[in-house]
């Protein structure tokens, strides 16, 4: 972890900034998206009173889980890599159900070398041309931990789900909903011992235009 020089941010990663305490909150780093100094709170991913970040030191800002779905709504169907996993459902027996069953719990030991995943392969009895021609749903997992193949992230990497058919192809949206029923999955967290949040570069790009979009408004511009 680079020093922090005051009052300036510091990049963490590509798409991260930790921003350094002020004098009225001296032992708070604020974790950002975006490198405006001082950092809008409001949009802040959360804080920290410790670096390197740990899930025990962070504190999320509850009201960046809820913005982060407004655009997962609306584009999650979009992203090419869910386009790619939609794909795959068609022609293999692989894919998600909505939920995580209650057995995937968050065990450490499954993880390996190339990534982690809950240990456990996904039921072939929901879908996939290979099981009946049935429709099923795929999982938007973190990219700080990607799944092995034909495995399930663990809950707290999972940021939602979309419905696909049983070609591939998202469902028609209901009651105003885009393609694919976009819903979250209610057990993601910002930060765990693999990582911070993490998105596919389409969706990253269009959570940040957003986010920076909404700092405008905030700031009256």
């Amino acid at each position: 972890m680079p020093s922090l020089p005051a009052p300036n941010s510091t990049k963490l990663t590509l798409s991260q900034y930790i921003h350094p305490p002020t004098s009225s909150s001296p032992q708070i780093h604020t974790l950002t998206l975006l490198p405006t100094t001082p950092p809008t709170t409001s949009l802040s991913l959360g804080t920290t009173t410790t670096l390197p970040i740990t899930p025990q030191s962070f504190t999320p800002n509850p009201k960046f889980l809820p913005f982060l779905s407004t655009i997962l709504q609306k584009y999650a169907h979009l992203d090419p890599q869910l386009h790619s996993q939609a794909a795959a459902f068609a022609t293999t027996t692989t894919h998600f159900s909505l939920s995580p069953p209650s057995s995937y719990r968050q065990n450490k030991g499954g993880k390996s070398s190339k990534g982690k995943d809950s240990g456990a392969p996904p039921s072939a009895s929901q879908g996939g041309a290979g099981s009946g021609g049935h429709g099923g749903y795929i999982h938007l997992s973190d990219t700080r931990a990607p799944p092995d193949y034909g495995r399930i992230a663990y809950p707290e990497d999972i940021f939602g789900s979309l419905e696909v058919d049983a070609t591939g192809q998202f469902v028609e949206g209901d009651s105003g909903k885009a393609p694919g029923n976009w819903q979250d999955s209610g057990t993601y967290r910002i930060v765990t011992r693999e990582g911070i949040l993490g998105l596919p570069d389409f969706l990253r790009g269009k959570l940040v235009e957003a986010l920076k979009e909404e700092e405008k408004k905030i700031n009256g511009n």
